[in-house]
């Protein structure tokens, strides 16, 4: 069932759930036809997948020597170990790159080996391996370089490597789309090669890092059960900085590592949880989502990411302490700069006029550091795929600025990016992330190339936000028992959201203002003799338009009230009631 909201350019949709599924999930449901419905539609076709999906459990992890190449990663490292080879970890600068790093890192060290480990500056170096890096590990002595997070295109490096002595194992996540187009190291470890026949493809690379280093421990007599103990937790915060999809292999590292990341003993990630005002309560995937990954990206945005790795490999209490709060300093810095850009980008839209399908946006005074958030806010903010472009350096007298690209669920960024790339210095990443170099000249072809890209494939209603809601319930149904049943499907994020709930006819009783500015909105509901509290975050601006006593129909995530005790509904949209609306499910 589809209807459009009055109050903004969002889609409803509900579509049915599978009666037949529905009927078949209920025992494993706990006889709730509410859980049994979501759970049908979010893919759970028998009681038994329903039950994996309910229960994750660390023996449902897809066996780790399907891996593309980790017979021959595991052996050329543990050879490095036994011969006390020197051995260089390279991550990269941002969250799932710093957490694969610190867990390769601390891995090995636990085993004895020779190892240090090194991230890339964003602004001095660029992502990924280079030249410079392999040098640099040679000129040290290095004799194996393991990559994390990164690798899976660099040929020249890893030939440039084998030609100073150098071997080279790669585990990464990225996607490559031509097999020829491999590295000739001693191992690729990618879910995402076109060869590969592992049955999960979605693997953060702190993912990947950490199914290695598992089968790696496994094979020197180190049990599993350990080693989880020891890495679930940098696991966890890796794959949700990252925004991995949270299902299957990932939901089980994240709904384990939670539990981990609560008793870590990490000084890093205690200081981390600490800054970010989550150390005095039970861990939920968004406390990573919403405040420890922006903490740990803050390095590498605004900074050197090298304080952010430093801080996951310490001991030293009192040096973590000082870097968490120098992180925490510069999320602030970081979400300032952000902002700023954000209006910017918007005044030089609006002053184009006709927004284009995709959109290109170019400042030089923007940090390379935030333009990947810049261009996720202007995707809320526009419905559209986004690609934002700010500072560069001088490359052989052209200027080379750095970009950042997100899309929307109908268009592939990469795909699009790829048709561009005679534009292009470099480029990478996944169909809804990716990241460019692109000398100015070339940003004005760029522009009308994704506009034209964005036209052939895009179509208004691609365009239209749409409000995917699970479930249609009565208001004797917003209850702390219901809340409890809707937890079981957590941990929630990319790929397993909220469940998001409607119900119908109910009446605005009060519109009050709230937060700074009166950004956000707080509203009370009643429907019969029930009444809730009922906060908007980010709709402020509709005081004015919402009035008391009107009846809405309400879509909304169903929370406790931990000020109250009681339910509160965290609104996401409201339109004026529909008196056709299918009846509500229970």
């Amino acid at each position: 069932m589809r209807r459009i909201s009055t109050f903004g350019r969002m889609r409803w949709n509900l579509p049915a759930a599978p009666e037949p599924v529905v009927g078949k999930l209920l025992d494993a449901a706990g006889g709730s036809r509410l859980l049994a419905g979501i759970l049908a539609s979010r893919g759970c076709a028998s009681p038994e997948a329903a039950h994996r999906f309910l229960h994750p459990s660390l023996s449902q992890l897809a066996p780790a020597v399907a891996l593309p190449d980790i017979d021959a990663a595991c052996a050329r490292v543990i050879q490095a170990i036994k011969n006390g080879e020197r051995i260089r970890v390279f991550g990269d600068y941002d969250g799932d790159g710093l957490t694969s790093a610190a867990l390769w890192y601390r891995f090995l060290r636990r085993l004895n080996a020779d190892v240090d480990v090194r991230v890339p500056h964003r602004l001095r170096e660029g992502y990924d391996l280079r030249i410079g890096a392999i040098e640099a590990a040679h000129a040290e002595g290095r004799k194996l370089i393991i990559t994390c997070d990164c690798g899976t295109t660099r040929l020249e490096e890893v030939e440039r490597a084998q030609a100073l002595g150098m071997d080279v194992v790669i585990t990464d996540h990225h996607e490559i789309t031509d097999q020829s187009c491999l590295p000739s190291a001693v191992a690729v470890v990618n879910p995402n090669r076109p060869d590969a026949q592992f049955p999960f493809r979605d693997m953060a690379g702190v993912g990947v890092a950490f199914r290695v280093c598992e089968e790696i421990a496994h094979r020197l007599g180190v049990s599993r059960a350990y080693f989880h103990r020891a890495f679930l937790d940098l696991a966890a915060v890796g794959t949700v900085t990252d925004m991995m999809p949270l299902l299957e292999d990932n939901r089980v590292i994240v709904a384990h590592g939670l539990r981990q990341l609560e008793e870590s003993t990490k000084s890093g990630l205690v200081w981390l949880r600490r800054v970010s005002g989550c150390d005095q309560r039970q861990l939920h995937a968004s406390h990573i989502g919403f405040q420890i990954g922006p903490r740990l990206n803050a390095a590498g945005r605004m900074s050197d990411p090298a304080r952010a790795l430093e801080l996951l490999t310490t001991d030293d209490d009192e040096v973590a302490q000082a870097i968490a709060q120098e992180l925490n300093d510069l999320n602030m810095k970081r979400r300032d700069a952000t902002a700023a850009a954000v209006t910017q980008a918007e005044v030089s839209l609006q002053a184009h006029g006709e927004l284009a399908p995709c959109l290109v946006v170019y400042n030089p005074a923007w940090s390379p550091g935030i333009v990947g958030l810049v261009a996720g806010k202007l995707v809320e903010r526009y419905s559209r795929p986004v690609v934002a472009i700010g500072a560069g350096d001088d490359v052989n007298g052209r200027l080379v600025a750095r970009g950042s690209a997100r899309s929307i669920a109908k268009f592939n960024m990469l795909q699009a990016i790829t048709e561009c790339s005679a534009n292009l210095e470099e480029f990478g990443g996944h169909a809804h992330a990716a990241g460019i170099s692109i000398a100015e000249d070339k940003i004005d072809l760029f522009t009308l190339a994704m506009a034209r890209i964005g036209e052939r494939h895009l179509t208004e209603e691609d365009l239209m936000p749409v409000l995917e809601i699970d479930a249609s319930v009565a208001p004797d149904d917003l209850t702390m028992e219901t809340v409890e049943r809707l937890e079981q499907l957590a941990p929630f994020g990319q790929g397993n959201p909220e469940p998001r709930l409607r119900c119908d006819d109910m009446r605005i009783v009060v519109v009050r203002r709230m937060g700074s500015g009166g950004a956000h909105l707080r509203l009370t509901l009643s429907a019969g003799s029930c009444r809730f509290e009922a906060p908007w975050f980010g709709r402020g601006e509709l005081a004015d338009v919402l009035p008391v006593g009107a009846v809405v129909d309400a879509c909304f995530r169903l929370h406790r009230d931990e000020r109250n005790g009681g339910v509160e509904l965290i609104l996401e949209d409201v339109a004026p009631a529909n008196r056709d609306a299918q009846q509500p499910s229970r």
